[in-house]
């Protein structure tokens, strides 16, 4: 039995789980013996966003790994918020 999961992203959050080259990726997918792949956006199949597909035959390990997937794409989101709001707090605040 095969098992997935959907994981939407937007903007270059997605960037994170990949990493340089790839390398991100694949230590995901050896780490949980899970395929992996990003996939566009696919409005007509109700998915509005980017998102990661997660594959595998063990509903434990597509579980663990999508949940380090969620992991790091809220990782990138924290940055970025830290980030808007460094330079909001440079600017005046206004």
């Amino acid at each position: 039995m095969s098992y997935t999961q959907a994981i939407p992203y937007t903007g270059s959050h997605g960037a994170i789980v990949v990493g340089k080259k790839g390398v991100a990726i694949r230590g995901l997918q050896n780490e949980f013996g899970c395929k992996i792949t990003s996939k566009k956006a696919e409005p007509d199949q109700g998915r509005p966003v980017p998102f990661f597909l997660i594959e595998g035959s063990d509903v434990l390990k597509v579980s663990l790994a999508a949940i380090r997937v969620l992991t790091l794409i809220n990782t990138s989101l924290s940055r970025s918020e830290k980030q808007l709001r460094e330079e909001i707090n440079k600017s005046g605040g206004d």
